[in-house]
């Protein structure tokens, strides 16, 4: 996975373990995904990137089973972003495959005014007795906070 922040912004500490999950969150601006060639995958990732001038950051989440560090590869990921000024959106994160290793994004408009709060809501299938009754288990949350300098 690649996670590259310019210097003066980023996620702050991005790995949180909640339950039994640990989410690994990444920030990279659009204008490095902007950059890549019309046939990498990521340039048609989640209805294409976000054009010039626009404060987009492309969110990557990549989520783990504690015990066994086995990848999560059948949740449902949202990231739900808050502003200090009370400003709040819910973005559906799309699975997504790089280089063969399944991850979670979708672009977030970040204008750089303040701090946010980035809350990775993972929701997994619930094992039930009966196999044809898979129901969805209580979510579990992940805080982050993406800060600019």
């Amino acid at each position: 996975m690649l996670f590259a922040a310019p210097a003066s912004a980023g996620v702050v500490d991005g790995v949180r373990t909640v339950g039994d999950i640990t989410v690994y969150l990444g920030a990279v601006p659009a204008s490095i995904v902007r950059g890549h060639v019309a046939d990498h995958p990521e340039a048609r990732m989640h209805g294409g990137v976000p054009g010039p001038g626009s404060h987009a950051v492309h969110l990557v989440v990549a989520v783990f089973q504690t015990a066994g560090g086995r990848r999560v590869t059948d949740a449902a990921v949202v990231a739900r972003i808050s502003e200090d000024r009370g400003a709040s959106w819910t973005i559906p994160l799309a699975p997504m495959t790089i280089n063969g290793a399944l991850t979670y994004g979708g672009y977030a408009n970040l204008r750089g005014v303040n701090d946010y709060h980035i809350d990775i809501v993972v929701t997994r299938p619930q094992k039930t007795q009966e196999p044809y009754r898979a129901r969805r288990a209580n979510p579990l949350t992940a805080r982050f906070t993406y800060s600019h300098d």
